[in-house]
């Protein structure tokens, strides 16, 4: 899969990061710091789309920007599961293209955008207003 779409130049797209248990399995199986060096070694060149995105350090984040990488924002189905969310502004403030995904009916309640557009704007609200408040 990996080589036909590097052949074809075609994107790849991936849950990535979702929750804690998600990394730590990566992060077993590959022998690696960080799964974001399971991009580097095997997905380079291709673009990768990356749903989640939730459990990524900042340096992580940077490291995306430089691999061209897109993330999807699935706000609802991440507050629905309880395992975070995703950092937007960061990954905007360093490059990194962000879109808006409903991540399916199972884990996501519904398939709706405008609900994702919502939950989206609201989170950022709440994290301008604590960032505000807390420095």
């Amino acid at each position: 899969m990996i080589n036909f779409a590097k052949e074809n130049d075609l994107s790849i797209h991936m849950h990535f990061c979702e929750n804690n248990q998600e990394v730590e399995d990566i992060k077993r199986a590959y022998g690696v710091e960080s799964p974001v060096e399971v991009l580097n070694k095997y997905f380079k060149p291709t673009r990768n789309i990356l749903a989640h995105v939730v459990k990524v350090t900042d340096d992580e984040i940077r490291e995306l920007s430089r691999l061209r990488a897109s993330v999807v924002h699935c706000p609802i189905s991440n507050l629905r599961l309880g395992c975070g969310v995703c950092k937007v502004p960061k990954m905007l403030s360093e490059g990194v293209n962000v879109a808006l995904g409903t991540d399916g009916q199972g884990s996501g309640s519904n398939l709706d955008m405008f609900d994702t557009m919502k939950f989206t704007a609201l989170l950022r609200k709440r994290y301008i207003r604590k960032s505000k408040k807390y420095g």
